[in-house]
């Protein structure tokens, strides 16, 4: 498999372990209340159905998120032969990094919002990085982790790194639960860490605004996205339109794409 096609799946499979992560449906009423309101009368109205019906989401949720959860313990035993310097210990991923200092991830598996479990997802593109995805109760995060130096820093989807190595571009879309916020962030990948160079929130809670998805390279200096707009919150129908997200004259400025 390719390094670009590797990165596709691996980028996928973050994307869904940030949405399956957490969902508990049966310590969520709230989701079984809303179906039971927008059900018709004659369904509502019967609590064996609805019973019924709950039970099926809630064992058709769970078998999704083993799915993922087995597809993640793939992905990251592949990604441990590939990078030695990670360890993986019953419940504690390490990172021995290349000055020798060690970092641990420790996995907590109480209820609750205690709660988180790391998977090592891979090698950011060619660079000296790599991205840790964390789950937690509800929701999940990534962690990018220089490999030289175990300096790190968090963000909200998996970032996507630039042609020449340099930047990764991080582009984060959330209209339904809220987890994640709608916005970009350019981290600089130096040879001493991961640093924030550019970041902007594109929406804010109540989804006034646009989100950003499918983030793509064009060169060094601009990256390709979708702009995201959510027209109507009952049906989650969205609006796209294509912007670019350019570096020019030392500052990240967001245009229209040329048509």
């Amino acid at each position: 498999m390719s390094i670009a096609r590797l990165s596709d799946v691996r980028t996928a499979l973050v994307t869904l372990l940030v949405c399956a992560c957490g969902e508990r449906v049966a310590q969520r009423p709230d989701l079984a209340t809303r179906e039971s309101a927008a059900a018709p009368p004659s369904v509502a109205a019967s609590p064996r159905r609805d019973a019924v019906a709950l039970d099926s989401a809630v064992r058709a949720v769970h078998e999704s998120a083993d799915s993922v959860e087995v597809a993640a313990a793939a992905a990251e035993r592949a990604a441990l032969v590939d990078m030695p310097q990670w360890t993986r210990q019953p419940g504690v991923l390490t990172l021995r990094a290349a000055s020798g200092r060690e970092l641990r991830f420790v996995d907590d598996g109480r209820e609750g919002a205690s709660y988180q479990r790391h998977r090592l997802v891979g090698r950011l593109g060619a660079t000296d990085y790599a991205t840790v995805h964390r789950a937690g109760y509800e929701g999940g995060d990534v962690i990018v982790v220089s490999l030289r130096t175990a300096d790190t820093t968090v963000v909200p989807a998996e970032p996507v790194a630039s042609p020449d190595g340099r930047r990764a571009v991080v582009a984060s879309m959330d209209f339904e639960a809220g987890y994640v916020p709608n916005g970009l962030i350019v981290l600089a990948l130096t040879d001493s860490g991961p640093r924030r160079e550019f970041e902007q929130t594109t929406a804010d809670d109540r989804f006034a605004g646009w989100a950003p998805s499918h983030p793509r390279w064009l060169d060094a200096r601009t990256v390709e996205l979708t702009r995201n707009v959510l027209v109507d919150p009952a049906t989650m129908r969205v609006d796209t339109s294509r912007v670019r997200l350019v570096l020019d004259a030392g500052r990240w400025t967001i245009r229209p794409a040329a048509p």
